[in-house]
């Protein structure tokens, strides 16, 4: 009887670890799933930024067509959030800010919110691109 008993306590033992391995995969994938999703998030409005300052300068659409821009966005996608348009004019300053493709710039692992306040608040690209990095 004694084995039996150290068996299941042996077993239980193994179970625990395996538990905390599964787990701790769990939420290792579950953070590079956020991560991976923010990267393209953030891709996402750098793109619609600079396809903003490009249409700006080759139509003549007049001053009102990011909100109508916004409009559209939030009627084709009402699920997603960040379609305002004071979200498209940071996304639009996102990119003047940043002219050359993010895909590889710390910029691009921040998240959103992080980006607005560093853009607003410093000025100087080098000192933001030092505190994206920090």
């Amino acid at each position: 009887m004694k084995e039996k008993t150290a068996q299941v306590f042996h077993l239980n033992d193994d179970y625990k670890n395996f538990l905390v391995e599964i787990k701790n995969k769990v939420r290792s994938s579950r953070l590079q799933a956020a991560l991976a999703a923010n990267r393209e998030m953030i891709q996402l409005y750098w793109y619609i930024g600079k396809r903003t300052i490009e249409k700006e300068t080759e139509t003549c659409w007049g001053d009102k067509w990011i909100e109508t821009l916004s409009k559209d966005l939030q009627i084709i996608f009402p699920e997603t959030r960040g379609f305002s348009t004071r979200n498209i004019k940071y996304m639009r300053r996102f990119a003047v800010n940043y002219p050359k493709v993010i895909a590889k710039q710390s910029v691009s692992q921040l998240p959103w919110g992080h980006i607005i306040l560093l853009i607003q608040r410093v000025k100087d690209i080098a000192e933001r691109d030092w505190y994206a990095i920090a």
